[in-house]
């Protein structure tokens, strides 16, 4: 999924800065979207896709029904997955709740090779942690079963 910043001031206040601060200025923008998935096993990161309360996250994440939803202004809202794609890795999560901070969600089919990313996490707990990294592949994946085709980023 390709992923921008929560409205707010354009990308170019970014113009000047250097590539860590442009990068740090990112992930403060995009940091209110990213929540904690709690589960009995857990927990892992989501995004609020939109303000209505749904969730985007990763299909591994996700045990049972019911998740535990710490937002990242600390409330705690219970989530419940609505639905779930095995091969992609993906879950969806709704929580009743409204007005939420959801990403701008971007446009993937301009991604190109070479173009630096950002993941927004809360590994193993640690919260707020995020890496960069580079796109190796539009269109394309390597995968366990071998090359696949298609609209994949890697």
């Amino acid at each position: 999924m390709v992923i921008s910043a929560p409205a707010g001031p354009s990308a170019s206040i970014l113009d000047g800065l250097s590539v860590s601060d442009a990068a740090a200025a990112i992930a403060a923008r995009v940091a209110p979207s990213v929540v904690i998935v709690g589960n009995r096993g857990g927990s892992g990161a989501g995004v609020i896709w939109r303000p209505d309360g749904r969730i985007v996250t990763n299909r591994h994440v996700v045990h049972g029904d019911t998740m535990e939803i710490t937002l990242a202004d600390g409330r705690h809202l219970e989530g419940k997955v609505t639905a779930q794609h095995q091969s992609r890795d993906l879950a969806l999560i709704t929580v009743d709740a409204d007005e939420l901070p959801a990403v701008e969600v971007g446009d993937s089919a301009t991604v190109r090779p070479g173009q630096i990313v950002l993941a927004l996490g809360h590994p193993i707990g640690f919260r707020g942690a995020v890496s960069i990294g580079i796109v190796v592949a539009a269109g394309q994946a390597a995968t366990a079963e071998g090359p696949r085709t298609g609209d994949w980023l890697q």
